[in-house]
């Protein structure tokens, strides 16, 4: 996401992040460019979604890539349950481990 901010490759020209799509918090598009031009594939095979919500039950799933939804702009949020049970979040704050999902990109580390 980082690359990307002033990256005329990943369609960007305004000094912008990237958009974020996600259903039920699992990514479906990311587009960046040649840095990663096509979503990786979860090599546990991850599950269908990753709800940021605490009563859900794919908040203790492991193996998806989550984000928040965020349209071209100055945010982005993307987290994953790691199967130690551990949450890494990405931001343009950083990157941390958290104690609970985030429930929006504002926060994320």
């Amino acid at each position: 996401m980082e690359m990307c901010l002033d990256d005329i490759s990943c369609g960007n020209t305004s000094g912008n992040y990237p958009a974020v799509a996600a259903t039920n918090n699992l990514i479906t598009s990311l587009n960046l460019g040649t840095f990663l031009p096509t979503l990786p594939k979860d090599p546990g095979g991850g599950s269908t979604a990753c709800n940021a919500a605490a009563t859900s039950t794919n908040e203790t799933a492991v193996q998806n890539y989550c984000g928040i939804n965020t349209g071209v702009g100055t945010e982005y949020c993307i987290y994953a349950r790691l199967s130690d049970g551990r949450i890494m979040a990405a931001s343009k704050k950083g990157v941390s481990f958290m104690a609970t999902l985030p429930a929006a990109a504002s926060a994320c580390p």
